[in-house]
């Protein structure tokens, strides 16, 4: 006869066992999981060229950059097949960006030195995310294997999408790529610690070459490796599938290969309404105070303006209506986080219907003269979701058409973001005044202003000790720019009319009058012109030759 306590043995070995079984059982299905992700899990290799935001004529140095992709179905990423006969590759926009050719290698494990040419069709620098397609009869393939690469990409499965939201509350998942240009791709085993800044913040470690890996949950891609946080031990970044697909899905449209995608946004910007205000205008409402507004801008265009109060924010989609309150510092609940966000997060943008979307908010209807008090009224507007991008934006060279024009020993550039980050801790000099910042920050990028990016010593204009680096030109005899266009439409009038009016005068934000006269310019050019020899002539206003000109039609 059998003890309670020899029962209780019993009891426990064979739970320690069904126990042991389970963690078996699921061991060998992630091994089994990451086996499978590892085969469509590539390396890529591109080249980086550096882009001088000071003289942009200036070639850059070239160095080698290595990151990860995975194939994707077009009709999770597109919805339908753009590409015929064609396979698409995703990866991080930071990966395959500073390609000049837009062309890419891709390599896989077991293949030796073989590798697939890839172009790079679309790239979003604002999402981190770039489209890579690959011509399995391209001639340019180099693959020294029993098959050939058209048989070898047959071979190669798509990973599937995560349809599930994943909110950040511990969900284990792996990320699979190429750290540190390894030989084999590389798992990693972590968890969402949270959403965070619309991507998810992850509890592993994800080195360089990770960049544009595969995260994935049960076998299914759910994010993009993206980078980690320098200043702390394993916290790592991945943009999420889900916010990728339905940007591609809703906004990509038929712009051609070779674009740069440009995400939508809502265009506001905000400050806190306090208590008080509410109080003081008898309201019982809570929101936000619009402090700006982008031209153009999907709020801008619905009617929205500066001193309003914003509300909400409500959309229909698939027969399902969605009300998102506004609170008094522009913060929303969202289903897919804990935390709230700002309304500048692109998971909201992206899960606003297009055409059906509204915008509550509260705007003055009349001022009593007495009282010096604004009477508010409740307004419900339509507002279609639009893209629109800051006139002081931040440039993607090779991707962008960035213009510039050498005039006298100076070089004009349209302003961007660039010319400021460009000088903090990087080993440039800083601007020439403070005042230049301060003026982003006033306009809030949406002003467009011409920037003298580089002034050549020893000219001309650098002897008159008015203009240096990232001066900003007002306007040109008497006449306002804000573009590189109109100021280069303004310097040639002024350098056909040399022989009538040669002096020229620039006003900008440090100084109303600078004088300069163009004949000394025009001596002065040919020194510019040896000293840079891959200088592209047509973007010169060649003063030299407008003065021989002149004389040979006398």
């Amino acid at each position: 006869m059998e003890t309670q306590s020899n029962v209780d043995i019993k009891t426990i070995h064979y739970r320690y066992l069904v126990c042991i079984e389970m963690a078996t059982s699921r061991l060998e299905e992630r091994v089994s999981c990451v086996e499978k992700v590892k085969r469509s899990v590539i390396k890529i290799n591109a080249v980086e060229r550096a882009y001088n935001w000071h003289e942009p004529y200036k070639l850059g140095e070239d160095t080698g950059v290595c990151g990860s992709g995975f194939f994707v179905s077009q009709m999770d990423l597109f919805g339908h097949v753009r590409f015929k006969n064609k396979r698409v590759v995703l990866t991080n926009s930071h990966v395959v960006e500073g390609s000049p050719t837009k062309q890419v290698r891709l390599m896989f494990p077991g293949t030796g030195k073989s590798y697939l040419d890839a172009q790079v069709a679309y790239l979003c620098e604002s999402v981190d995310f770039a489209i890579l397609i690959i011509d399995p009869n391209a001639q340019t393939h180099w693959f020294e294997t029993e098959c050939t690469a058209k048989e070898f990409l047959k071979s190669r499965d798509d990973l599937e999408f995560e349809e599930q939201s994943m909110r950040g509350n511990g969900e284990e998942c792996i990320a699979i790529g190429y750290p540190h240009d390894s030989e084999d791709s590389v798992a990693t085993v972590g968890c969402i610690a949270c959403r965070s800044d619309n991507m998810f913040q992850l509890a592993m470690s994800i080195n360089d070459g990770n960049s544009g890996g595969a995260i994935c949950f049960n076998g299914k891609v759910i994010g993009i490796a993206t980078s980690t946080l320098a200043e702390a031990e394993g916290i790592s970044y991945g943009v999420p599938i889900k916010q990728v697909a339905s940007f591609v899905k809703n906004w990509l449209g038929d712009l051609p290969i070779g674009s740069l995608l440009i995400p939508p946004c809502f265009g506001v910007g905000i400050r806190p309404a306090t208590k008080a205000f509410f109080e003081s205008i008898n309201s019982t409402a809570s929101g936000a105070l619009v402090q700006s507004i982008q031209p153009t801008s999907s709020f801008e265009r619905a009617g929205l303006k500066e001193g309003d109060v914003l509300t909400g924010i409500s959309t229909t989609l698939k027969g399902s209506h969605y009300h998102f309150p506004v609170d008094s510092h522009g913060l929303v609940n969202v289903p897919w986080s804990l935390a709230k966000v700002d309304l500048w997060n692109l998971d909201l943008v992206l899960f606003c219907d297009k055409k059906n979307t509204k915008i509550h908010f509260l705007t003055k209807s009349k001022t009593k003269k007495r009282k010096r008090t604004h009477t508010y009224k409740a307004v419900v507007k339509k507002c279609p979701i639009v893209i629109t991008r800051k006139n002081v934006p931040t440039l993607v060279p090779y991707w962008d058409n960035i213009e510039h024009t050498l005039f006298g020993g100076m070089v004009l550039m349209n302003l961007c973001k660039n010319h400021a980050t460009r000088y903090r801790g990087d080993g440039g000099s800083g601007p020439s005044d403070p005042r230049f910042l301060f003026k982003l920050l006033e306009t809030n990028g949406d002003e467009q202003m011409v920037a003298v990016s580089h002034v050549y010593p020893q000219s001309v204009i650098s002897d008159t000790e008015t203009v240096g680096d990232l001066t900003i030109l007002t306007s040109i005899n008497g006449v306002d720019i804000s573009t590189l266009a109109e100021a280069n439409t303004l310097l040639r009038k002024a350098v056909k009319g040399i022989a009538k009016q040669p002096f020229i005068h620039f006003a900008s934000d440090e100084h109303d009058d600078i004088v300069l006269d163009l004949r000394e310019l025009a001596h002065q050019e040919h020194m510019f012109l040896t000293s840079i020899p891959h200088h592209p002539k047509n973007t010169l206003l060649n003063l030299e030759d407008s003065k021989k000109r002149k004389k040979r039609r006398r």
